[in-house]
């Protein structure tokens, strides 16, 4: 049996920047990964659909381009060659991945790691098994689609994210069950290429736990594309049907060529873990404030352990367990982790909400920015949007910023810094940003929050 001193299974966000954090950090760790690597985030989620995004938001400009004065006549589209941009555009970032392990000499095992005991896996792969035992283990597994008790959702041919990412052509009608990130970003996709899409959110508002302003102005949005959105609505059952499938919504049975299920995720792996004897908590594996796991020698990282399932918060596990794992005692730290959202309009929030802070005892003030104030804004001739700023008044520290608009996603990482930093008002608007430009808004909206906003 081979001996290892960091073993790392999983080769997602989580687990390829804990292998490379490691090696930076004089530990050459054993990485081991069944599928492709990057996991989800590069093969079945971020990066896949921000390719498609990006395609729809090229067919967008085009269809508007008229306001602009240029008319472009007779374009079409090709989804299959937009799935073949995908694939390469997956396998180049996959390849990339691949070259980071190798330069930072990180032992990369491609195979299937079963747990035998807590001190040792065998792994298959494709030239036989090797029985492998480690002083420390990162678990970093990930991850898979959840999927809801409705009766024919296990019928062949419904997509969860995976197969939607991988359609050679876009379906004349489309079902999404989930109202959440998944749901919204798809939507954007399909109905931009025309597919008739229909969301189904059991709550009374898209995207729960946003900004509730945020929620509604995106759901807006996205209706106005002809994107068909029920809210408080349940799908009782599906059934197939000779073209796709039927869907019986509250008492109404529709036709849809596909549904697509977006309802969150579930552990992957579970059963082989708590087999070890590995203890979890509200489904997920449970960890203490350094990511160690009930045995003292386990750390677990990234999807594993809960939301929110975002590969930058993974990454920042991966390299939190690794300092812990070589003794560096780092407890990981939450406070401000961003979110990402590309739809119709994109969303870019981080720290707390007005409803949040408030509940959490905080005195607040709320400022706000319309992307309409903005001269930069209007030049792009994208004004739907805004930015508002969470002020704690009692040291006037900033605690949350969220955003709805063009390019809300590129200013979240500005937005970032103030919150994790607690950066007062005065040092926001003691910053000179640049004109014309869309982060202007952030000084504005900032200053807006004790009524010192110039521009509106």
């Amino acid at each position: 049996m081979a001996d290892r001193k960091l073993v790392i299974v999983g080769g997602g966000p989580a687990g390829y920047v804990a292998a490379i954090h490691a090696a930076q950090n004089g530990v050459l760790p054993t990485l081991i990964e069944n599928g492709n690597l990057g996991g989800v985030c590069t093969n079945q989620g971020c990066i896949p659909t921000k390719t498609y995004i990006t395609a729809a938001n090229h067919l967008n400009h085009i269809k508007n381009s008229p306001k602009w004065g240029i008319r472009v006549d007779g374009y079409s589209t090709d989804f299959s060659s937009i799935l073949s941009n995908k694939n390469r555009v997956v396998s180049r970032v996959a390849r990339g991945i691949e070259f980071l392990l190798k330069k930072n000499k990180v032992e990369y095992i491609s195979g299937r790691a079963l747990f035998k005991t807590p001190r040792s896996l065998e792994v298959k792969t494709s030239e036989g098994k090797e029985d492998i035992s480690f002083e420390k283990l990162i678990i970093a597994t990930g991850s898979k689609a959840r999927y809801l008790p409705i009766p024919g959702l296990d019928s062949e041919g419904i997509w969860t994210s995976t197969e939607a990412l991988d359609a050679s052509e876009t379906p004349k009608s489309l079902l999404i069950i989930g109202g959440g990130v998944i749901g919204v970003e798809m939507a954007y996709i399909f109905s931009t290429f025309g597919s008739k899409v229909t969301i189904v959110e059991i709550l009374p508002e898209i995207l729960p736990g946003f900004d509730p302003e945020i929620a509604s102005t995106l759901r807006k949005d996205l209706e106005k594309l002809g994107v068909n959105i029920r809210l408080q609505t349940t799908v009782k059952s599906i059934m197939e049907a000779q073209s796709g499938f039927t869907a019986a919504i509250e008492n109404e049975e529709h036709q849809y060529e596909k549904v697509l299920l977006a309802v969150g995720r579930i552990p992957y792996d579970r059963e082989a873990l708590e087999n070890i004897g590995l203890e979890f908590e509200n489904n997920w594996v449970k960890i203490d404030q350094f990511l160690n796991t009930n045995y003292p020698h386990i750390w677990a990282a990234g999807d594993i352990v809960g939301a929110p399932w975002l590969a930058h918060k993974a990454s920042y596990d991966g390299e939190v367990a690794v300092n812990n794992a070589l003794g560096k005692k780092t407890a990981a730290d939450y406070w401000a982790v961003p979110s990402a959202i590309f739809s119709s309009l994109e969303i870019g929030t981080v720290g707390l909400t007005a409803e949040e802070a408030r509940k959490e005892g905080y005195e607040i003030s709320e400022g706000k920015f319309p992307y309409i104030a903005s001269g930069r804004a209007q030049a792009a001739g994208e004004t739907n949007g805004f930015i508002k700023v969470v002020l704690n008044r009692k040291n006037e520290e900033i605690i949350g910023i969220h955003l709805i608009g063009k390019e809300a996603t590129e200013l979240l990482g500005s937005a970032s810094l103030i919150v994790r930093n607690k950066f007062k008002v005065s040092q926001v608007a003691d910053t000179i940003f640049a004109h014309p430009t869309l982060s202007e808004m952030i000084r504005e909206a900032s200053l807006s929050t004790v009524n010192k906003a110039v521009h509106i």
